[in-house]
């Protein structure tokens, strides 16, 4: 986790702040989602936990392949590791005889775009400020 500069102080503030943004967002998501599309209990430890591996794993993804050089570069990182969770996940969710089990796909799906999106702008952030 090299960021700009000596010591690993931008790391951890980095790492803070893409953990912080992307609980915030689970919070918001698990306080506003319908009783009906409830997706079920979570651990804040456990939450946190792999949020951090989460955010450890993008980070390597970013320092080695997608490199971001604009919030844009974010954003589509973001849009893109949604998609392939999306793809994944879509088999458990998707049944041929009930047209309405996309719905169960769509608060997923943009619980992890937020979540991620938020991650990979935090990475973008501290790597390029000054």
């Amino acid at each position: 986790m090299n960021f700009r500069g000596s010591g690993g102080t931008a790391s951890t503030a980095a790492m803070a702040a893409g953990v912080g943004a992307a609980e915030g967002a689970s919070i918001l998501y698990y306080m506003f989602t319908p009783w009906f599309l409830s997706p079920g209990d979570r651990s804040l430890y456990t939450s946190i936990g792999f949020n951090i591996i989460l955010f450890i794993l993008m980070l390597k993804l970013v320092e080695k392949y997608w490199f971001l050089r604009t919030v844009q570069d974010a954003v589509k990182l973001g849009i893109w590791l949604t998609l392939v969770h999306v793809a994944i996940y879509a088999p458990y969710v998707i049944t041929w005889w009930n047209p309405m089990s996309y719905t169960y796909l769509i608060g997923p799906a943009a619980h992890t775009l937020v979540q991620v999106t938020a991650m990979s702008a935090a990475i973008w952030y501290f790597k390029n400020k000054k």
